[in-house]
């Protein structure tokens, strides 16, 4: 079916509704370390978590794959299951997994991969499968990017449609003019992976022109029930007033056409204003089709929003600020998860009360919940647990995942106690 195009920015009517500023602290949640990384052979420095159907928890280090399993009496029990040790299978594994309906997990690494032809030293990436048997897990490599057409430095957020391709984006690569960064390597990709009876191909559905469909992509993607792909750009977009230098990113679809052709709609195009700029973590999508998701910065206390984008009949999207995080809130830059009740949670890389020492100036993190209020579309913020420079860990990365038993899981980069750990707070 093919979806109306959308109106140029400029004509679109978005809703800026201020936000209330309602925060409330309910800081009395419990926080477990469940392993502190050594820095051996398990790695160092993980990096965020993906929870498959069973309960088990996979994540990456710098360069490392592991599990984290419940065990029934109680506890966990972590393994590593691969180690990228040749360089020509990837290196810099990236955070985020998906499963197929064998088992079999999806990533991609940041660099390294066997393509002669990549702009870059180190590789320019590739995109994996684990496969689990009885020697342990098997890596195969499905692509080798070189950096040029193709992409360069793909992300772990991969998507499967209804047949079986993978979808993804690339960080910088292919329009080697555009040097948003102040390098000429790129502003990133969105590509398709198909499998076909000679092995999987890659196919480039968009390459990003710093333009006004954005520049560098960071979060990865999601789709919807059609089958329409979105994503955020950290830069691109609007080049005036504070966004002048690279500009303040943008929100987009890509939505392929009767013909099969994919088209890129910019769905909105952030201020640095009241919207924020910068939106790192991608976004979410829920069962009605809304996408949510957060700025590094902007807002209304210069530290990043939370933000929900809406479609309509008229086939423009609308856009309203659910909260304006402050210092004590955290900065978020992670991506957003959805409980059953439909409130989301995130963890912040910087932020809450704790400066000083390793964490000055800007705080340790901290972990958060955003509930509807019914007060005009406004959401409340509640922060569940403020990391500190101590054994628990500080600087979470990767978001949260979350059970059925609303306890919350997720990363820490550093610690006192190793080189990060794993932590999971219980409310």
């Amino acid at each position: 079916m093919n979806r109306p195009k959308l109106l140029p920015y400029s004509l679109a009517v978005f809703t800026f509704v201020l936000p209330l500023i309602l925060s409330s602290d309910a800081r009395a949640q419990t926080e477990t370390v469940l392993y502190n990384f050594t820095g051996g052979s398990d790695g160092l420095q993980p990096q965020g978590l993906t929870r498959d159907s069973a309960g088990n928890l996979y994540g990456t280090t710098r360069s490392t794959i592991f599990e984290l399993s419940p065990i029934p009496q109680g506890g966990w029990n972590f393994s590593t299951i691969y180690t990228f040790s040749d360089p020509a299978n990837g290196s810099s594994p990236s955070p985020g997994f998906v499963f197929d309906s064998h088992g079999n997990l999806y990533g991609a690494t940041y660099a390294g991969g066997g393509s002669p032809k990549c702009i870059v030293s180190g590789g320019c990436g590739v995109i994996f499968e684990l496969s689990p048997s009885a020697n342990g897990w098997l890596e195969t490599v499905l692509y080798s990017f070189n950096g040029q057409k193709d992409g360069l430095a793909p992300l772990g957020y991969l998507v499967f449609d209804a047949v079986g391709d993978l979808y993804g984006v690339t960080h910088e690569g292919a329009d080697l003019s555009c040097n948003i960064q102040g390098a000429a390597v790129g502003c990133g990709t969105v590509f398709e992976l198909l499998q076909t009876s000679g092995g999987w191909k890659l196919s480039v559905l968009h390459t990003f022109t710093g333009g006004a469909d954005g520049a560098v992509p960071a979060g990865g993607l999601v789709m919807d029930s059609a089958g329409n792909l979105y994503d955020t750009t950290i830069f691109g977009g609007n080049r005036s007033g504070i966004c002048n230098l690279f500009g303040c990113g943008v929100a987009f679809r890509l939505s392929r056409t009767s013909s099969g052709k994919w088209l890129q709609d910019t769905i909105h195009t952030f201020t640095g204003q009241d919207d924020g700029e910068a939106p790192e973590a991608g976004l979410t999508l829920d069962a009605a089709g809304n996408l949510y998701g957060t700025t590094y910065e902007g807002g209304g206390h210069h530290r990043g929003t939370a933000f929900e984008l809406s479609p309509t009949s008229s086939g423009i999207w609308q856009w309203k600020v659910l909260f304006a995080f402050d210092s004590v809130d955290g900065t978020p830059e992670e991506p957003l998860t959805f409980d059953s009740k439909g409130n989301l949670y995130s963890a912040t890389f910087i932020g809450g009360p704790y400066g000083g020492g390793v964490c000055a100036p800007l705080g340790c993190g901290v972990a958060f919940e955003l509930s509807p209020n019914g007060q005009g579309g406004h959401w409340t913020e509640t922060v569940l647990y403020d990391f500190t420079p101590s054994g628990d860990g500080w600087q979470p990365t990767g978001g949260v995942v979350i059970d059925a038993a609303g306890n919350l899981y997720g990363t820490a980069l550093s610690s006192t106690a190793g080189w990060g750990n794993i932590y999971e707070i219980t409310p």
